[in-house]
């Protein structure tokens, strides 16, 4: 049977990209086991969806998991074992949930969620409507001695869900019928519903690159534990499909040509894998090849997109429901409750003593005084999504307004406030590029991250208007937060790829990119008394490298804290938020946690941190809509 081919010089997967994933729902006592899932998958052109590496430090995660699910989750893989089943509460029960109400809205002769099982555990008894339950639904065991034969079953009913469009593993005319079926159950897809159905078996399939990586050792024996293979957080975002299939390819291309010819003639006439790398071997020659690399967009008055915007003062300001508590060293921490929908990003300090931040959810910037009065001032663009926040050397505060989360929801812009709360926002070139990071550059520029648009920019106001320059990274990295280095050229984040990027301040785009060792999610970075401090979020580390790109110093906190962002203190030192664990810890040079206070509640999503001229520090909590300040005794 033939199968459906792209035309000449098309990878397959480039003209038709998928808009949605395959959402992976566990405990994180089974990471090691997802992050083995997730590589296979991946490996097969599926784009998954984790909470770990799609959900950004600041992101409402209860939002973007709702989100995930109900809108773009083309399949639900629900994972569970004997360590899940462990568990009274977990947020792998809220997914669920979710996942179960979005079942009942759908046809029950589509397959949607498909439950997965590490070990020989009990599947949990969700009712899911019309007499069925959770158990109800064909199963797929990643244990056992056919564990292989699984993994590549799963992938197969993935593929098929996602559509024939999506993956060239189906033939032209395939159906529901062709699919490979559990031995004694012709009609029991994964994913399916199987009155009474307990022990279903594993029989081969054709996925062979997804049982070839399950048998070379990349899925974990059955009852493995985590402690026995730590998580691989690596991979931060759903591979593009085209990206997924050139990876193939270049392993393919590796092997001698006679191997290739001979193997996958023999092969293609028993197994369809075998066709596919018969095919791909094909397809590489006549695939047009990239550079990699990013150009910078030329500097230009012309605005494109929306005109600019501009607005008038905001109202006068108010006071608002604080909170007042000692701490433990005698420091006095006031905590001020924003209106609910808030949800403040980052935040920045004027001279004058005043706390400006970027208020995500309402599209709008905030300014507090340090006697508690709050002024907000409402963006123009009502689609403003305001993030990343810095004070220029004049005195101005400039934002971007990007929604990482939520690419085409945020004026995808840069702008700045005065002290009148005057607002000007610039729009970006490139669409949906959702810039998060800002820093001030040299000669009154300011330079910003756009997340989604894997560049990194930078702005100038001229006599003839704003001039926007972009440069794209080269390994397609996403970055996240950016400053000016002692060196005085420009160092920034890349969250997804967990490299180091630097660019020269001046002249023509050349961004160098650092691989520091780092499983990957490097979150802020700051320059402060001639180093460069950052973050690693999942690793819950704060570190320091030099110019050069060498690791010079860890400072390792304790499981769990997710250090997101930074600040400059006194002494040489830096002020961190953690995240995942409610502290603001600060460290000393040469690199221990001199202090630490417990500001809000570990599940509040303490995000963003900044000193203030006199010693007292500013922090956001975002989970709750709250600011922080603390002043020293």
């Amino acid at each position: 049977m033939p199968l459906t081919l792209p035309p000449a010089g098309q990878l397959p997967g480039e003209a038709d990209e998928p808009t949605g994933y395959a959402f992976i729902s566990y405990v994180r006592e089974d990471s090691a086991e997802v992050d083995a899932l997730q590589r296979v998958l991946e490996a097969a052109g599926v784009r998954v969806w984790r909470d770990t590496s799609d959900v950004r430090p600041g992101a409402d995660w209860r939002a973007s998991i709702r989100d995930a699910i109900t809108r773009n989750a083309l399949v639900f893989i629900a994972c569970f074992s004997s360590r899940s089943a462990a568990r009274d509460k977990s947020y792998q029960n809220e997914e669920l949930a979710l996942a179960v109400d979005q079942l009942r809205l759908r046809r029950p002769d589509v397959p949607w969620l498909i439950p997965v099982r590490f070990d020989d555990c009990a599947i949990p008894e969700y009712d899911i409507g019309g007499g069925r339950t959770l158990a109800s639904i064909q199963r797929v065991d990643i244990f056992g001695d056919r564990r292989e034969e699984a993994v590549s079953r799963l992938v197969a009913a993935v593929l098929w869900i996602l559509g024939p469009s999506r993956s060239v593993l189906m033939p032209d005319s395939a159906s529901e019928s062709q699919l490979p079926r559990s031995e004694g159950q012709a009609s029991a897809l994964p994913g399916d519903v199987v009155a009474g159905q307990r022990e279903p078996s594993n029989p081969p399939v054709i996925a062979e690159a997804a049982a070839n990586q399950a048998a070379s050792g990349d899925l974990p024996t059955q009852g493995k534990d985590r402690s026995d293979k730590p998580a691989d957080h690596t991979k931060i975002e759903p591979i593009p499909r085209a990206t997924a299939w050139r990876s193939v390819v270049r392993v393919i291309k590796g092997l001698p040509d006679w191997i290739i010819k001979a193997g996958a003639v023999v092969t293609a006439l028993t197994t369809v894998g075998g066709a596919v790398i018969l095919l791909l071997h094909l397809l590489e020659s006549h695939s047009p090849s990239t550079d990699g690399g990013g150009h910078p967009t030329p500097p230009s008055s012309q605005k494109t997109g929306p005109t600019n915007q501009s607005s008038s003062p905001a109202p006068a300001g108010q006071h608002l429901t604080t909170n007042v508590r000692q701490l433990p060293d005698g420091s006095k921490l006031t905590t001020y409750s924003l209106p609910p929908n808030s949800s403040p990003a980052e935040i920045t300090v004027t001279p004058d003593g005043n706390a400006w931040f970027a208020e995500s959810g309402d599209g709008r910037i905030g300014e507090i005084t340090p006697n508690g009065v709050y002024s907000p001032h409402r963006l123009p663009n009502p689609s403003a999504h305001p993030f990343g926040i810095t004070t220029a050397p004049n005195g101005l505060v400039w934002f971007t307004d990007g929604n990482p989360d939520n690419f085409a929801s945020s004026g995808n812009a840069i702008g700045f406030i005065n002290t009148q709360g005057q607002t000007e926002e610039f729009p970006i070139p490139t669409p949906d590029s959702a810039p998060v990071g800002i820093t001030s550059g040299p000669n009154g520029s300011m330079w910003f991250t756009e997340y989604n648009g894997r560049k990194i920019g930078s702005i100038t106001i001229t006599s003839s208007g704003p001039q926007i320059n972009e440069c794209g990274i080269p390994s397609g990295g996403q970055p996240d937060q950016i400053t000016l280095g002692p060196d005085r050229e420009l160092w920034f984040t890349e969250y997804s790829t967990g490299l180091i990027g630097q660019s020269p301040a001046t002249g023509p785009c050349r961004i160098t990119e650092h691989n520091i060792g780092i499983a990957g999610n490097p979150v802020d970075i700051i320059s402060h008394a001639g180093k460069l401090w950052l973050t690693e979020f999942f690793a819950d580390r704060v570190g320091v490298i030099d110019t050069q790109g060498n690791v010079t110093s860890w400072v390792t906190l304790p499981t769990g804290s997710r250090p997101a962002n930074l600040a400059a203190g006194p002494k040489n030192g830096v002020w961190f938020t953690e995240f995942g664990a409610g502290r603001i810890g600060y460290i000393a040079t040469p690199g221990s946690v001199q202090r630490e206070y417990t500001v809000a509640d570990s599940s509040s999503q303490l995000l963003c941190i900044e000193e203030s001229p006199d010693g007292s520090v500013w922090f956001t909590v975002q989970g709750i809509s709250t600011v922080g300040h603390i002043t020293h005794s």
